[in-house]
C-alpha cells in the first residue's frame, strides 16, 4: 500500500503546446515539448523523488492535487481575505494536471493507472507561497464500491456545504419521445404503434383501432400538409381503414 503526501515548493504551470520541428533534410516534423515546460517537469520530478517509492508503481492510483498560485499585488488590499482564494482564470486546471502527470510519469507504468483524480486551483494566502500539494495512494478492490460517495469537503480550507451532509448526485429523467399521430383528410387522428393504437376524431371522440402493419408504416412515411402542425397525413388508400365512431367516456385533448 502506497500513501504519499508531499508539498512541492514550486509555482504551478500549465502544459505548454508542443512545437513541430523538422530536422535538416528531413520530410517529417517531430513534436517537441518547449524547454521551459521540460525544465519545470524535471524540477518537480527531482523534488518528489525523495518521497516516492523506488520501484515503478503498477497499481490503480488515486491522486489529489492542489495547485496554489502566487497571490498578485491586486489582491493584497485590506478588504481581500487572508486565506486561500479561488483561482478562476488561466491556466486551465486540466492543463496543469497534464503537466504534473507528465512530470511524474517515471514513477508509475502509465497514466492509465490513475483511476481517481481530484484537482483544484487556488490563490495563495496573504503571507503564503506558490506550491503543489500532492496526495498519491494506491487503490484496492474496495475502492470501486466507493465511487458513488461524494467528497467529504469542498476543498482545502473550505467547510462542507449542505449542513454537514454530502449532497446526492442529481438523477436526470429519461427522455420520452413525443407521441406520433396520423391525420386523415377528414381530420381524424391516430397514434400508430407496432401493436396498434386508437384513432381519435377532430373533437376527441374515439374512432376505433388505428392502422397497423405495412399500411401503418406507409401512413407514417407519408408526409404532407395536414390540419394540425407537426402531424402526419394519411394517404387516401388508408383512410378507409379507420373504423366508425365508438362512444367512450374519456376524450383526448
Amino acid at each position: 500500500m502506497i500513501d504519499v503526501r508531499l508539498e512541492i515548493p514550486i509555482a504551478p504551470e500549465a502544459m505548454a503546446r508542443a512545437t513541430p520541428i523538422v530536422a535538416p533534410g528531413g520530410c517529417f516534423a517531430k513534436m517537441v515539448t518547449p524547454g521551459p515546460t521540460r525544465k519545470w517537469q524535471a524540477q518537480v520530478a527531482e523534488l518528489a523523488r525523495a518521497h516516492m517509492p523506488t520501484g515503478v508503481i503498477d497499481e490503480p492510483l488515486f491522486i489529489d492535487l492542489l495547485f496554489v498560485f502566487p497571490r498578485p499585488k491586486a489582491l493584497l488590499r485590506r478588504k481581500d481575505p487572508d486565506g486561500l482564494m479561488l483561482h478562476a482564470q488561466r491556466p486551465d486546471v486540466d492543463n496543469c494536471v497534464k503537466n504534473f502527470l507528465d512530470a511524474m510519469r517515471s514513477f508509475w507504468r502509465d497514466d492509465s493507472l490513475v483511476c481517481d483524480l481530484r484537482a483544484r486551483k487556488r490563490i495563495a494566502e496573504r503571507d503564503g507561497r506558490a506550491r503543489l500539494v500532492v496526495h498519491i495512494k494506491t487503490l484496492g478492490p474496495a475502492a470501486a464500491a466507493d465511487a458513488s460517495q461524494q467528497p467529504s469537503d469542498g476543498g482545502a480550507g473550505e467547510p462542507r456545504r449542505g449542513g454537514g451532509a454530502s449532497a446526492r448526485p442529481a438523477t436526470l429523467p429519461l427522455f420520452q419521445p413525443p407521441e406520433r399521430r396520423v391525420v386523415t383528410d377528414d381530420g381524424s387522428r391516430s397514434s400508430p404503434s407496432s401493436g396498434g393504437g386508437c384513432a381519435v376524431g377532430p373533437s376527441g371522440e374515439h374512432l376505433g383501432q388505428a392502422p397497423t402493419g405495412d399500411c401503418s408504416d406507409a401512413v407514417e412515411r407519408h408526409r404532407g400538409p395536414g390540419p394540425a402542425s407537426g402531424l402526419l397525413r394519411a394517404p387516401p388508400h388508408t383512410q378507409d381503414m379507420v373504423a366508425g365512431p365508438v362512444p367512450v367516456s374519456r376524450t383526448t385533448p
